[in-house]
């Protein structure tokens, strides 16, 4: 099974800690499932091609636009 490592700043750290000792068995359930939560969450799929094409098609669907400003040309 793959491992990673990732700091995370303390506040974050104290609050994740709460949540597996009020929500999960164990720590490594927790992990796994709050992470499936975020993937579905972006509803990234699974790659069958290289890693960096099929994560980055599936970000890419992800993107939506936050300009506030409007169109530049509405305003002609």
């Amino acid at each position: 099974m793959p491992t990673f490592e990732v700091e995370l700043s303390d506040d974050t750290h104290f609050q994740l800690q709460r949540l597996i000792d009020d929500e999960f068995v164990t720590e490594e359930q927790a992990y796994e499932e709050l992470i499936t939560a975020g993937l579905e969450a972006y509803n990234v799929k699974p790659m069958d091609e290289g890693p960096e094409e099929g994560f980055s098609e599936s970000a890419e669907e992800n993107l939506f636009d936050t300009d506030t400003r409007g169109d530049p040309a509405d305003e002609l």
